[in-house]
Parts: C-alpha cells; sequence; structure tokens
C-alpha cells in the first residue's frame, strides 16, 4: 500500500537541499497514476455507448465523407476535428492513410509533415513512379514538397490537377529540377492548373496529352515576349494530340511589333475546342499562330490590358475571318450579338435553336451562349461606338452566315449611332426566328418590310398606307433587298413602342404599316410576341392580331387582354 500524502512529510530526510523534492515526485506520480485510470475509465464508459458498436467500416466512411464536405484549411481543422471526440476514433483514424491522402499545407509545415507519414506519403515520391492521377492543393509558391513532387519521375502519371488554396496572388511554381516531372511524363494526358501557373519554359514534352486548361492570374514578365511566346509555342507543338485547350491569362504578354512579325504556325489537327483570354493583342497573337480544324468550337475573350497601353480588339478580327474563310468551314445556323454599351458579345452555332417560346421568361440569348451548344464565341469586354462600328460590319459579311436561321439581337445602347443593318444582315436571307431584345436591337424592325420613306431616306412611312410597297429599301445611297423574306417568328423582348416618348426607336403605328407591307410583299409572320414591350394604346394589339395569326404579349394571347 503506497503511503498516502498526509504522512510523506514525515518520512522524509532533511538532508537534501529542496527538502520538499521527494514528497512533490511522489504527488505527482500519484496524479498521474490516477489520471492514467481516469482515462482508462472514460474508454470503458465509451465504449458501452451506443455509438461505439459501429462497424469500423461504417465509420470510416463518415470520416471519409467529412474529409470531403469540411477539408482543412488554412487556420481551420475541418473534418480533423472529428478524431478529438474520443480515442478510438482518433486511433481509427491514425491507422487509415486514405484519410490523410490530401495533405493540408494550409494549416503549416508542421501538420503537413505529420500527415505525410500518416498518409504513406514518405513514400510519396517514390510512388509517383506508380501514380495515375495526381490532385494537389497549393498553399505555398515556395513550398519545397510541392516542387519536389513537381520535379520527381512520374512515368505513368495521366492526370495533373494544381489548385491554388489562397485568394492571394501567388507568383509561378518551378518544380525543383526546373522541368515539369523531370521531363519523364511520357503517358500524360491531361493538365489542369487552377490560379497555379508553372511557367511555359518547365512543361516537358507530351505526345499524348490531349487536354490543357490553365486558368492563371496576370503574372508579369520573367523573359521577353518573344522568347515567352516561343516558349508555349514549343509546348503546344510537343503536345499534337490535344483536343482540348483553354488558356486564361496565361499567354504572352504581346507587343505592337509581334502583331506584324513573322510567327511560327503550330498545328494542332484533332483540336476541338480552344478558348483563349486575356488582351487583344496578346490572344490575337497566339490565336494567329494556331493553324485548327474549321470545326473547332472558339472562345475568345478580349479583355482590357492595364498594364500596357490599349491595342485595339480588332486586331483578332482578320485571323477569326481567315479561319472561317476555310473552304471546309460549316455554315452558322444561329447567330447572336450582345451589347451592353461597355462590353460586347458575338456568338455562333451550327445548328438551329429548336424555336422561339412565346414566354416573357425564356432568355433566348443564353439559349445561344451554351456551352455545348456554341461553335464561336466573341466577348469584348469593353467597346465604344468607333469599334462597333468596325466591328459588326466585318463580322456580318466574314462569318459563313448565309445559312442562319435563328438570328437573336440583344441591346440597349445601338440606338448610339446608326448601323447599316439592311447592308450587314443582307446575305441572312434564311433566317426564320428573329429575337429583339432592347431598344438599340430594335432599330433592325423598320428593316423587315419595303417601305420607303419620304425623300427616300430608308425611314418607314407614318403606316397610312399611302406608300407602294416596292421590291427594295432604300438605305442611305445604297439599294438593299427586303431583310429576312422566310422570316416567321419574332420576339421582341423590353422595347418601348410609345409615341411620346423619346427614347422609342419607332413607335408601334410604324411597326404595324411594315407587317402590313411586308404581307402584302413577301410574306405573313407567323408569330409574334412582345414581352415587357411597352405601347401607348393597347388596342393597337388588337391590329396586330389582325396582321400576325399569333400574337402574344408576356406569353399570354393578345386576345385574352381584348376579352
Amino acid at each position: 500500500m503506497q503511503p498516502s500524502s498526509h504522512n510523506l512529510l514525515e518520512q522524509f530526510s532533511p538532508s537534501g537541499a529542496d527538502p520538499f523534492a521527494e514528497a512533490r515526485a511522489l504527488v505527482d506520480k500519484e496524479l498521474a497514476d490516477l489520471s492514467l485510470q481516469l482515462l482508462s475509465l472514460k474508454s470503458q464508459q465509451n465504449a458501452l455507448l451506443p455509438v461505439s458498436a459501429l462497424p469500423s467500416v461504417a465509420l470510416l466512411s463518415v470520416f471519409f465523407a467529412l474529409s470531403v464536405e469540411e477539408p482543412p484549411e488554412t487556420g481551420e481543422l475541418g473534418w480533423i476535428k472529428a478524431t478529438h471526440v474520443c480515442r478510438a476514433w482518433r486511433l481509427l483514424a491514425l491507422k487509415s492513410p486514405a484519410l490523410w491522402s490530401r495533405i493540408a499545407f494550409g494549416l503549416g509545415m508542421q501538420w503537413a509533415a505529420e500527415m505525410i507519414p500518416l498518409s504513406n506519403a514518405f513514400k510519396l515520391i517514390p510512388d509517383l513512379l506508380r501514380t495515375t492521377r495526381l490532385s494537389l492543393t497549393v498553399y505555398s509558391d515556395t513550398d519545397p514538397t510541392v516542387k519536389s513532387i513537381l520535379g520527381c519521375p512520374a512515368p505513368l502519371l495521366r492526370g495533373l490537377r494544381l489548385t491554388w488554396g489562397e485568394n492571394t496572388k501567388m507568383e509561378p511554381v518551378v518544380p525543383s529540377n526546373e522541368v515539369l516531372f523531370g521531363g519523364c511524363a511520357p503517358n500524360l494526358t491531361a493538365i489542369t492548373l487552377n490560379y497555379v501557373f508553372i511557367p511555359w519554359r518547365c512543361f516537358p514534352d507530351a505526345p499524348l496529352l490531349t487536354h490543357l486548361d490553365v486558368r492563371a492570374v496576370d503574372f508579369g514578365l520573367t523573359e521577353s515576349p518573344h522568347s515567352t511566346l516561343n516558349r508555349l509555342l514549343d509546348v503546344l507543338h510537343g503536345s499534337p494530340a490535344l483536343d482540348f485547350l483553354d488558356l486564361d491569362q496565361c499567354l504572352p504578354r504581346a507587343v505592337i511589333p509581334l502583331l506584324s512579325a513573322h510567327r511560327r504556325v503550330v498545328h494542332l489537327p484533332y483540336l476541338e475546342y480552344l478558348s483563349l483570354a486575356g488582351p487583344p493583342a496578346d490572344v490575337a497573337v497566339v490565336f494567329g499562330s494556331l493553324k485548327i480544324p474549321a470545326s473547332t468550337r472558339i472562345n475568345l475573350v478580349l479583355q482590357k490590358c492595364s498594364i500596357f497601353p490599349r491595342t485595339e480588339p480588332t486586331s483578332i478580327l482578320p485571323s477569326i475571318l481567315t479561319h472561317y474563310a476555310q473552304a471546309d468551314a460549316a455554315q452558322f445556323q444561329s447567330f447572336a450579338l450582345s451589347d451592353s454599351g461597355s462590353s460586347m458579345e458575338i456568338v455562333g452555332r451550327w445548328a438551329p435553336l429548336p424555336s422561339l417560346e412565346h414566354s416573357y421568361r425564356d432568355d433566348v440569348f443564353k439559349a445561344h451562349r451554351e456551352p455545348s451548344d456554341v461553335d464561336l464565341r466573341l466577348e469584348f469586354s469593353w467597346t465604344d461606338d468607333s469599334e462597333i462600328k468596325l466591328v459588326f460590319p466585318q463580322l456580318f459579311h466574314g462569318l459563313p452566315l448565309t445559312d442562319v436561321q435563328s438570328l437573336c439581337v440583344e441591346a440597349q445602347g445601338l440606338t448610339r449611332f446608326p448601323l447599316g443593318w439592311a447592308d450587314m444582315l443582307g446575305r441572312c436571307q434564311k433566317v426564320k426566328a428573329l429575337n429583339i431584345q432592347g431598344n438599340g436591337a430594335a432599330t433592325i424592325l423598320p428593316h423587315l418590310a419595303p417601305i420607303e420613306g419620304p425623300g427616300g431616306t430608308g425611314e418607314t412611312g407614318s403606316g397610312q398606307g399611302n406608300t407602294a410597297p416596292s421590291t427594295a429599301l432604300a438605305f442611305g445611297s445604297q439599294q438593299s433587298t427586303i431583310l429576312f423574306p422566310n422570316l416567321q417568328r419574332i420576339l421582341v423582348v423590353g422595347v418601348d413602342f410609345r409615341k411620346e416618348s423619346r427614347f422609342a426607336p419607332l413607335n408601334i403605328d410604324t411597326f404595324l404599316s411594315a407587317l402590313q407591307w411586308r404581307e402584302k410583299a413577301v410574306s405573313q409572320i407567323q408569330q409574334l410576341d412582345l414581352s415587357g414591350c411597352l405601347v401607348s394604346d393597347i388596342s393597337n394589339l388588337d391590329v396586330l392580331s389582325e396582321i400576325v395569326p399569333n400574337v402574344y404579349r408576356n406569353g399570354i394571347p393578345v386576345r385574352s387582354y381584348s376579352q
């Protein structure tokens, strides 16, 4: 029987310098023994709880689900907090390497150093010899562990995904030996970099690479523009099997001489999708350096550059028009353009849209932009009047639009200046469905019928029916044929038809006259929907319903209003 702490003071010898040292040691030992006994009792108590009857497999499934829903982040343990519930749960988690396979570098290098052995990742670098998929979340662009992993040979690796885990800007990540996987990744087929950028000079040749997706931030130049462009073209040249290429904010910074200088051309014969985003000059230089099939789906986003002087967004147009001038280029069946006043978007599809539904809530322009269906998309993040005047005519005259059946124009600001719609759209003779959104787009409507205004200026008449129908529409100094002779359906959204409005591009009487003359001269419109449009007199809608068989307003038949 151990002596009690009360009797210890009588047993110690006063020979030492600290007469209480021995007594304290005995008390500490007794407390430690009691703590162990208490922990043992708590463990036994936990073992008797119903939750402890869960099989280890079921509990591990819960841990795995938590690790997906609540991964460790900077300053947050996430799912790891569940291991603090009891000793049995903690031991089970510590013995399950798969739970620790996602190294949380965001918790600091001390946590990462503890997690690597738990995941058997101390064998991670040798295991790259057998790894086929590698996904890392990077929290430091100087992390030596990440650089070491990216510098080791990976002969069986097929997919690489790197994601930046912070909200701050990072610098390019350079592998430990300056070349990704030491240049040994012959089976690599897919690379995805989300806001993590590896310099182009560090990419190895990847003859089997089919998917390259790099979304970065606007990095500063570390090499000359010519050198950086050549590095990128080297990567693409070494990846001839590419069928998906998406480069966002990682293009070589182009300067004006690059636009006119002779450039290398890289042939990507299997490319199915191409997306480039950056300043207009950068996009123009890279796009002009690629030879791709006429059937490639193209998405180009031209953005304003705050670092270098602004370059004209029209610099991309010659390359675009040359691309679609190929003999095997297909004709667009659907075409849409949008002008918000600060940005402009052009969308083309090889296939026609199903139909224009008469519902105000249907966003037909979004239907044009469905990623799975869009074959050409051009986005200009800023525009002004002079640029629109240049861009629209070149595109309408240069793109293959003679077979377009669905046309969508979404614009409020096009009333700022006159556009030659009759001249630009004269080739689109097969349009069956027309979607007009906004007052600016409504400037097309007067050109739907062969009406000559006073003096032959191309302005529409007053709607009194005193002008004989002609076979041509006077537009400026040129005679242009009537627009859309095969038109069957019109959807007009958000247009002001009020006579007293100074914002109205045309009043309802003018529109009525255009439809009346069209019915006599060409053909009758079968369906018309005026959704969200403003009219001064609702009785004009009754007149419309006498001209067009099916007239709707906000998805409701017009006849319902009169009833």
